[in-house]
């Protein structure tokens, strides 16, 4: 994780790098705010850590200017205890705040969790299970080489089993899917569907099981002789 040291003042700053540093995160120092951030940074980072420690003077309006022109995730660092400082750092952009004096743990996690909480979430490009290969994006499924034409819901259905390949997913979980609703009672249709992905992954299909009472799961298939 990469993390821009926005230092008003400069002092303390080093410590800061050093403190973080340690920690496993990859650090930079900039003391010309806002403007190079403005300009040319925030997107190499995951994270701005601001130290302001004197907020009235001018590390309100840098946060400011900061958060009209990025959205890159920003802690405040500030030397007032009083606690409007703090819900006004909040209200003009940061994402956190913390005052000093502070403990050295506690803002390596709140930097972590601020992280954790504004990265996006990664969508991996392809599930796999064995040779099975479905695509959410193009919302295709191979076999091997091989491409699988399914229908919509079938696609979603071999998604479910896929991405949680060697655990049960329920009827239920899976009607939920298709439907927004549980399964009804008599309600085939699912079993319907898992009939015909079945037939259409020749005899990839065995791997796919029935568990009596709860739903199907999915053995990773291999291609013979793979």
């Amino acid at each position: 994780m990469r993390v821009l040291i926005g230092d008003l003042e400069i002092a303390g700053a080093a410590q800061l790098a050093d403190l973080l540093g340690s920690s496993g995160f990859y650090v930079d120092l900039d003391c010309d705010l806002p403007h190079s951030i403005l300009e040319m940074r925030p997107a190499k980072y995951d994270l701005l850590l601001l130290s302001a420690m004197r907020p009235r003077l001018d590390g309100f309006q840098v946060l400011r200017e900061i958060r009209k022109a990025s959205k890159i995730p920003i802690v405040v660092l500030i030397g007032s205890q009083d606690c409007r400082d703090r819900a006004l750092a909040l209200r003009v952009g940061a994402d956190d705040c913390l005052s000093a004096p502070y403990h050295e743990e506690e803002l390596r996690a709140r930097i972590e969790a601020v992280i954790r909480r504004t990265s996006p979430e990664r969508v991996p490009s392809a599930f796999q299970a064995g040779d099975l290969r479905v695509f959410p994006e193009s919302r295709q499924a191979l076999f091997g080489p091989t491409p699988v034409k399914l229908t919509a819901m079938e696609y979603e259905i071999l998604l479910m089993l896929v991405r949680d390949s060697g655990r049960v997913v329920s009827r239920d979980q899976i009607c939920t899917r298709l439907y927004g609703r549980p399964t009804l009672p008599l309600d085939r249709s699912v079993d319907t569907h898992v009939s015909r992905i079945r037939r259409k992954l020749g005899e990839a299909g065995q791997f796919i099981i029935s568990v009596r009472g709860a739903g199907y799961q999915l053995c990773p298939p291999q291609r013979p002789g793979s």
